[in-house]
């Protein structure tokens, strides 16, 4: 059960608007999860979420779940994919992204950036992370992290990022295919497990020691005026 003793928030500045405030708390997690570096940028791409892609199509995930994908569905590695997986992450298993709520939808792109024709090579097919208790695949998990526009006593509103305490249920995240049941071979990861040994992160909020503090570390350093409470 969630818990708010325990739990950490994080609070911006206060807006009059309600909908201001929603949507930049929304734009927060947004941008940890998606985020590619602007146009002109001379620094690391380790310290976005994705590699430079477009305005229509950002460019490639730094997260670990793509390749991981890649690398389970091809256990020869024979299969030439549309985008061949990253030397840094392996074939074992680790979905950080599953701590923010499951299931997951994770549909890749099928035509290139460029000419929008279809690649020779296709990426795989739709996939869903999903929580698997031990006897049977469940539904739905839902996040510890809310985000919203909070009321104050004086009528303004402010953005947060509320992350309540709560255990990790039973069981491990598991791969399946769209509309499968049964678990890809091999899948299976614990709860909050950010990468797998060997891995090396190729976003670097990934190195922190849980998706709860790779979050709130990247809130404090990236938005101005962020606070805790």
């Amino acid at each position: 059960m969630p818990l708010l003793q325990g739990a950490r928030l994080f609070h911006g500045r206060t807006r009059q608007d309600p909908r201001e405030a929603w949507l930049e708390a929304l734009q927060w997690l947004q941008r940890f999860r998606q985020e590619q570096p602007p146009e002109q940028y001379q620094g690391t791409a380790r310290a976005y979420a994705r590699e430079r892609g477009d305005r229509t199509r950002p460019g490639r995930s730094n997260w670990p779940e793509p390749d991981k994908i890649r690398r389970l569905l091809d256990p020869s590695g024979n299969r030439q994919w549309a985008h061949l997986p990253r030397a840094e992450y392996s074939k074992t298993p680790a979905w950080p992204r599953a701590g923010f709520g499951l299931p997951i939808a994770i549909r890749f792109q099928d035509k290139d950036r460029r000419t929008k024709a279809r690649y020779r090579n296709l990426d795989p097919a739709e996939v869903e992370l999903r929580w698997y208790d031990g006897k049977e695949v469940r539904e739905r998990l839902a996040s510890p992290l809310i985000v919203k526009a909070m009321p104050l006593a004086n009528g303004s509103f402010t953005p947060v990022a509320l992350w309540l305490c709560r255990a990790n249920p039973p069981g491990e995240v598991v791969l399946l295919l769209k509309g499968q049941r049964t678990p890809v071979s091999g899948s299976s990861a614990r709860f909050d497990q950010l990468l797998a040994p060997h891995d090396k992160a190729l976003y670097a909020p990934l190195q922190a020691s849980s998706l709860r503090e790779a979050f709130f570390g990247w809130l404090a350093k990236s938005i101005p005026d962020v606070k805790e409470s």
